[in-house]
């Protein structure tokens, strides 16, 4: 009797040492693009992004008036130093790319990052 209280304590003990591990997963950070664009009129804007120099997702932004889509959804970052990029694909054959902008983010922060374009 008294060394199956042994072995199930033992059984329990494992298990809880093994659940108590220390490695958490860190929250995720977050980046969104938004379109600073007061001179084009309305449009649609198609936007490719990318994080480090990969491509990650195509988001299609929209300026006109009452359904305006300006901002982007957001993307998941790991917390750390990355390279944000931004290109702007138009129907025109009329491509634009912004600077790459490098950024340090932490843990659960949530960044916004501005596309100025000018439309002449």
């Amino acid at each position: 009797m008294a060394r199956a209280r042994r072995v199930r304590l033992c059984v329990v003990l494992s298990a809880c040492m093994a659940c108590s591990g220390t490695d958490s997963v860190s929250p995720l950070a977050s980046f969104t693009l938004e379109l600073d664009a007061p001179f084009c009129g309305g449009g649609v804007f198609t936007i490719a992004v990318s994080v480090d120099r990969v491509p990650v997702r195509v988001d299609t932004l929209r300026l006109d008036g009452v359904l305006s889509h300006r901002i982007s959804r957001a993307h998941s970052l790991a917390p750390g130093q990355h390279v944000l990029g931004a290109r702007w694909f138009s129907e025109f054959g009329t491509n634009y790319v912004w600077p790459d902008t490098i950024v340090m983010v932490a843990a659960g922060q949530a960044l916004n990052r501005s596309l100025p374009l000018y439309c002449s």
